[in-house]
């Protein structure tokens, strides 16, 4: 056999089970009919050799780099165009990986060896609609393709001993590229670069229908002590409760989301007895590491979360000392009774409506009952006044501000260390513009649970307008590690901002409209991308954009803007705001 280097190409159809499944004959059809029409006349244009078609897969030679990276950008690009026209349960959207390496040449024509296996890694986690290259890729092409790239850093890929750097690049910016739902065995975020879990909700299975908040507590808790630990990277639990109530497969969860361990269990209430299973499973490897089943009185219920989180730790990072396993084990929140009440508050508050914050202050009310001096219950409630102070809710946002500072405060001085009372302090403070106060707060956090992706995010969003070059490492971490966060459009958007700031304004763009796929009602994101356009002179898109934003915020002004936005620099302000001026926004 020959023995070559090549650049080697991978792709599949991200959704392909899926679309099968629901239509077999039409779905088989489409696809012969683009490869027919798009991917192999791109494959040829760029001087590639189709090795071998696999069901919805093509493997594909190069024997230039930039050639096997140009057509993969051709590809997806032409497709996207195509996609718009189509149901966004249908389109067909490719996952790329690409790669430089040796291959053995068989007398078919057809390769093998570590070449190929570590492109059909790339793109196993890639997400739709994009492109993963490998380090080999990327020394042959910085500077001479126009497309937006991420650097991604070392990761392990399964089966393959060493290391891979990997990019990520974006050929098409908008939703089309991320549109494609879940697909059976299919990634979209690489795997963490150290041990990786996330907590999924555990299954209620009691007959009481409150009994739900005890399941809830006990995963919030878990996830909580594991995320204190700095050898493991544990998603956010707003991301891990986006789950709930659904249908999932492991693996996909674990492909996802980017992580290599999932644990999930059920937890089952009758009378004074509880019953809690679990079970750790290795994504990645699709195998059981450990399960184990606790009967215990309710009032034990503390003493299975502190078993549960040093047993997981223990299974996923051999290497975290055993005196830091013993300090993960929470102080007790208190009476079970109380327990129930601010898991009930903390759901409330996940929703994020007016109603729903009156509802969780209504419940914290009745836990301060019980025990005045809880810091948690008292974070809660700050926690409600800063979303009133950030949505406009209930009374003027100076006031709400104000009742945030205070409760945080009284939250602090019953426990300095409550890390959700120095969080929502500190959001308070940076609507207050108060800066760095605000980040001293969230620094703090971050000291003692380098996880806490709310607080990460909230300082990247603090030193956005300080001019902090740490700002974007921090926004972007906090996205990684809660994906699915309500916060995760505002940390996408504050990259935009700080590339705005430096006047990039096509980058800005880019992030305020990544940010709006993922909340497109979102005020301020929409002011972002009205003023970006503006700055680039593309004003007949920024008045459709800026009509969007009065349908969201009518009274909109350009003094409301900056008495909303948290800038620091009247330059920064002004910019902002002039481009806002250009579409007609009353000062």
């Amino acid at each position: 056999m020959e023995r070559r280097l090549a650049a080697i190409v991978i792709a599949d159809v991200a959704g392909f089970s899926r679309m099968v499944a629901e239509d077999e004959a039409g779905t088989i059809e489409r696809m012969r009919e683009l490869r027919d029409t798009v991917t192999e006349p791109a494959i040829e244009n760029a001087g590639g050799r189709i090795v071998k078609r696999t069901g919805d897969g093509t493997l594909v030679e190069f024997s230039s780099v930039v050639g096997a990276v140009e057509g993969a950008i051709d590809v997806q690009r032409q497709l996207a165009e195509i996609a718009n026209a189509d149901p966004e349960d249908r389109r067909f959207i490719l996952r790329i990986g690409v790669h430089l390496g040796e291959v053995l040449v068989e007398a078919d024509g057809d390769i093998h060896g570590d070449g190929v296996n570590v492109a059909a890694r790339l793109e196993a986690l890639c997400a739709p609609g994009e492109i993963l290259v490998s380090g080999a890729v990327w020394d042959h092409l910085e500077g001479r393709l126009d497309v937006r790239a991420e650097e991604l850093g070392l990761r392990e890929l399964k089966n393959i001993p060493r290391k891979v750097a990997l990019h990520r690049l974006i050929p098409v910016e908008g939703p089309v590229a991320a549109s494609p739902a879940p697909d059976q065995g299919k990634a979209s975020l690489p795997l963490a670069d150290k041990p990786s879990i996330v907590v999924l909700p555990f299954d209620d299975m009691s007959k009481d229908a409150d009994s739900g908040f005890l399941a809830d507590g006990l995963v919030e808790d878990v996830t909580t002590a594991l995320s204190r630990f700095r050898s493991l990277f544990v998603i956010a639990r707003n991301t891990a409760f986006s789950y709930r109530g659904k249908a999932i497969n492991v693996a996909d969860v674990g492909r996802e989301l980017g992580v290599q361990y999932v644990l999930e269990g059920s937890v089952r209430r009758a009378g004074d007895r509880v019953r809690v299973t679990a079970q750790l499973i290795d994504a990645t490897a699709d195998r059981h590491i450990w399960a184990e089943k606790y009967d215990r009185n309710l009032d034990d219920i503390f003493a299975i979360q502190d078993e549960l989180t040093q047993a997981i730790a223990m299974a996923v990072a051999p290497s975290i000392r055993a005196e830091e396993i013993t300090a993960s084990a929470d102080r007790d929140p208190g009476s079970l009774s109380l327990r129930e009440k601010l898991a009930r508050a903390w759901w409330h508050l996940q929703r994020y409506t007016a109603e729903d914050g009156e509802a969780a202050r209504a419940v914290l009310t009745s836990a301060l009952e019980e025990s005045p001096r809880n810091a948690t219950a008292l974070a809660f409630i700050a926690q409600s006044y800063v979303f009133d102070g950030l949505y406009g809710w209930g009374r003027p946002q100076p006031e709400s501000i104000r009742l945030a500072i205070e409760t945080a405060t009284q939250a602090l001085m019953c426990d300095p260390d409550d890390e959700n009372a120095q969080v929502h302090l500190a959001i308070a403070l940076f609507i207050a513009k108060q800066h760095s106060e605000a980040a001293r707060h969230l620094e703090r956090v971050l000291e003692s649970n380098p996880n806490h992706a709310t607080a990460m995010g909230s300082l990247g969003m603090v030193l956005t307008y300080m001019h902090d070059h740490r700002a974007d490492t921090l926004l972007k971490r906090a996205a990684r590690l809660s994906p699915r966060d309500v916060w995760t459009s505002m940390f996408v958007g504050h990259r935009g901002m700080i590339a705005f700031i430096k006047g990039d304004d096509e980058t800005a763009l880019s992030y305020f409209r990544e940010g709006l796929r993922i909340a497109p009602r979102n005020a301020s994101l929409l002011r972002g991308e009205v003023t970006a356009l503006a700055h680039l002179g593309r004003l007949v898109e920024a008045k459709d954009c800026y009509a969007r934003l009065l349908e969201v915020a009518p009274g909109v002004t350009q003094t409301i803007t900056r008495n909303g936005v948290m800038f620091v620099y009247e330059a920064d302000a002004s910019r902002f705001c002039e481009g806002l001026g250009r579409v007609g926004m009353p000062e």
